[in-house]
């Protein structure tokens, strides 16, 4: 389980069709997560990835409400490395794995494709350049690479490596990854209109893994 926060999303919209109050809509988009370290984990995972929707625009006088069927795809762009046992002076030490190669901090080990929906609202009238939205997403995970990774016992990190052999006092944890049954996020930010049925989204905000 993991708390996240959603450092920054782009997306850029195409009108596919357009009505005078429902509008066809299609989208891609790019994120970069990076998680809380005061109340989730050691703070030393980062996700980034894009993805592609789909859906309806539901328009208002005073705005209109967007709601999208969603693929993405993400994957952490580091994971948890474990310090020489005998040294915890806060440095950073190099791994190696059981080849003998060295084991980046930056790798990406968990790549994982996700489905689900998201809600946006955008505020003012569609003339105008720019405009405040907020958006709400639920994901789960459909498929991984992953299944059967090791993970961090406690923090549910990624490792390229087990934890190491001999008896182990809580039988309770396989320290195995299965999936992600839930990835939610709740973000603000502005949409800039580019041009006329184009337009850039930019958003910050705080997600749930």
């Amino acid at each position: 389980m993991k708390q996240l926060l959603l450092l920054l999303t782009f997306t850029s919209s195409f009108i596919a069709l357009s009505q005078e109050k429902l509008q066809m809509i299609t989208s891609i988009s790019g994120f970069l997560e990076k998680e809380l370290g005061m109340i989730s984990n050691e703070g030393n995972q980062v996700y980034g990835g894009g993805g592609l929707h789909s859906g309806l625009r539901f328009i208002q006088d005073k705005g209109m409400l967007d709601a999208v069927f969603v693929y993405q795809f993400s994957t952490n762009v580091n994971y948890y490395k474990r310090p020489d046992s005998t040294f915890f002076d806060g440095k950073k030490y190099i791994d190696y794995d059981s080849n003998g190669n060295k084991i980046s901090p930056y790798k990406s080990v968990l790549r994982s494709h996700l489905m689900g929906l998201s809600l946006k609202y955008t505020f003012g009238n569609s003339s105008k350049v720019v405009r405040p939205f907020i958006m709400t997403q639920f994901l789960s995970e459909i498929s991984t690479n992953y299944k059967n990774g090791y993970l961090l016992e406690e923090g549910y990190s990624p490792k390229a490596q087990p934890l190491g052999e001999g008896t182990f006092t809580s039988p309770f944890f396989s320290t195995l990854y299965y999936s992600t049954p839930l990835v939610s996020s709740f973000s603000t930010g502005i949409v800039i209109r580019l041009m006329q049925n184009l337009n850039l989204n930019i958003g910050v905000g705080y997600g749930f893994r």
